[in-house]
């Protein structure tokens, strides 16, 4: 049978079943944050170190780190990231310094969905692209640890983003 042919509750149950898929990913990214087992490198807590002498000094710059050439290794944001999340070393808990990354990768996952949705106005596929980019090793590795990874994942892609949605727009009117 054609596709329109089915009836409407039969057409929506794999749109259900993505969603359902989508849920369950993004609670098992949330899971664990505070974990030590998460996949992740040994980056995490050299930057961890950067970021809690540099939030005690209670100044934004210079980076402070009692290692040897480690206090310039990534940009100030990530270690000004640490600082704002936990409200200046006040709140010192893995899983606080986690959440932006995972806030990215799930902003990152929406605007995916979102994009792919506005191509081409199905929502199975948007919801299957959002649980393919989840499904990535190297998504769930480094968007949730405490590194730039999906901070510049996020900020580079959001130009394209915004390409493919003026182009989009530009192209229904």
């Amino acid at each position: 049978p054609v596709r329109g042919d089915l009836p409407r509750t039969q057409s929506r149950l794999p749109s259900l079943m993505w969603l359902a898929l989508l849920a369950l990913a993004m609670w098992v990214y949330a899971t664990g944050l505070d974990g030590q087992y998460i996949p992740n490198n040994g980056d995490e807590l050299v930057y961890t170190h950067i970021a809690r002498l540099t939030a005690a000094s209670g100044h934004w710059l210079p980076l402070v780190s009692e290692l040897d050439n480690m206090r310039n290794t990534k940009p100030p944001g990530l270690f000004w990231q640490a600082i704002v999340a936990t409200h200046w070393g006040q709140h010192w808990q893995t899983w606080v310094l986690r959440l932006p990354s995972l806030i990215y990768t799930l902003l990152i996952t929406g605007a995916i969905a979102w994009t792919v949705h506005g191509i081409n106005r199905n929502a199975g596929q948007a919801l299957t692209a959002a649980c393919v980019y989840l499904a990535f090793f190297c998504t769930f590795r480094y968007g949730r640890p405490f590194l730039t990874s999906a901070a510049e994942t996020f900020w580079l892609d959001l130009p394209l983003f915004a390409l493919l949605w003026q182009c989009r727009r530009s192209t229904t009117q």
